[in-house]
Parts: structure tokens; sequence; C-alpha cells
């Protein structure tokens, strides 16, 4: 089986006043399509860059990002394409969690999910149809009217999800997808991405301090001062 998504010694520092910290240190992994894979580590660790590089949000400085998609056959080398390129690819390809849900707070929760879908041509009574199947889905059907605003921490992050998975992306990267969740709504969102890689293909990654999210996993890795490492040593 070909493989999704690959990261070949990737690099990514950044400046903090005038210090320089390397958040990824010559990283490198490669996800098939259908698999469940988290990322674990303490704050601080790098998990956030990993995923905002592999879905194209950042460059790396050194290193190559390559996208394939099983949909088109094509190859993506998501660290040479341009940005505007790599928000299309992104729209239509992959779904992502962000930590602190990132919401438009003018939009209700019923457009937030939605939006993806508009963005890709679909009609808009189409798209809502699709949302409000992941509202339910996610426990929010009931919610679809309120503005981000009237959502608890808890239901915002749900939100966040189904509008990562409305598109059914090939590709999957939620940060801390559960952070803000009690154990049985984590439990129902685990189930939830790993539906999106066992029924749909969708290669997942999750960025996660969770231990149930962890164990769920078809792999586990661990980002220790910038180097991703697995239970067997670097990867």
């Amino acid at each position: 089986m070909e493989t999704l998504l690959s990261l070949n010694s990737v690099t990514k520092s950044y400046r903090r006043g005038s210090e320089t910290i390397t958040a990824l240190n010559r990283v490198s992994l490669a996800l098939l399509p259908g698999e469940f894979a988290a990322v674990e580590g303490p704050s601080g660790a790098g998990k956030t860059s990993l995923l905002k590089v592999a879905a194209g949000y950042e460059q790396a400085d050194a290193g190559q990002v390559k996208f394939s998609s099983q949909r088109t056959g094509h190859h993506y080398p998501l660290s040479q394409m341009r940005t505007r390129a790599r928000t299309k690819l992104r729209r239509q390809t992959i779904g992502f969690v962000f930590q602190f849900f990132q919401l438009l707070p003018n939009l209700s929760t019923l457009h937030n999910v939605a939006l993806p879908l508009q963005f890709c041509g679909v009609r808009a009574k189409h798209a809502d149809q699709a949302a409000r199947r992941l509202l339910d889905d996610v426990h929010l059907g009931d919610k679809w009217h309120l503005l981000p605003c009237e959502l608890s921490g808890g239901e915002m992050q749900r939100a966040a999800i189904a509008r990562a998975l409305v598109t059914q992306p090939e590709l999957v990267l939620a940060d801390e997808p559960t952070g803000h969740l009690d154990s049985e709504t984590s439990l129902e969102i685990i189930a939830l991405l790993s539906r999106a890689a066992k029924e749909h293909g969708a290669g997942v990654i999750v960025a996660t301090h969770d231990a149930q999210v962890a164990k769920a996993a078809d792999r586990r890795m661990f980002l220790v001062d910038g180097r991703l490492i697995s239970r067997a040593g670097l990867v």
C-alpha cells in the first residue's frame, strides 16, 4: 500500500527573542491510508508544530513533506508548494482539528461545520445536510443554531471535530481533540476518528496527552526534544 503522508528529515525552528527553539529535529514518519497514529509528548514538545507542518499550514526549515492522494493518484510536495496551492489541497483532502477550535464567531455552529464543503463548491443546501449529520454524530444536533460563544468548551471541541470530518478527508490531523471532553464523550470521539480511518480509509494522526486516545491508535509515537521516538527507538 502506498504511503499517504511522508515526512523526511523535517526540521522546524522558531525564534523567541534571542533564542532559537527547535520544535522538530530531523523528524521522519510515514502514514498509510486507514492508519490511526498517536503522537504523545509533554507540552512544548513540538506536537502542534508537527501537525501544522504535515498539513502545510507551516513550512519546514529543512526536509521534505509529501502527500499522496489516493483519490487523484497525484503526489504533492507540500514543502515546495506555494501557499495558495497548499490551501486548495488542504481544503479538498485534509481535515484539521485545532487545539483551540478556531470556530468563526459570527457563524452558527451549523454553518461553521458546513463551511469547508462550501469552500469545495458544494451547494449550501447539501453542505448543511452533511453538517447536520456530523453534528448528530457528535451530539450537537440540537445546538446547530447557536453561535460558538453560546457553546461550552466541550461543545466547541465537538463542533471543531465535526468540521474537520465533514468533507470526508483523506488525512485527519487532530491537536488534542479530547482535551476539553469528559471521559464518555472522549470515547465517542475516539470511535469517530477510528471510523474515519477504518471505514473511510483516512490516515489519522492525533497529538494527545490522553492515554485513552493513545491506546486506541494503531501506532504510538513520542516527541522528545524535537525527536520522534517509537517504542522501538527513533523513527
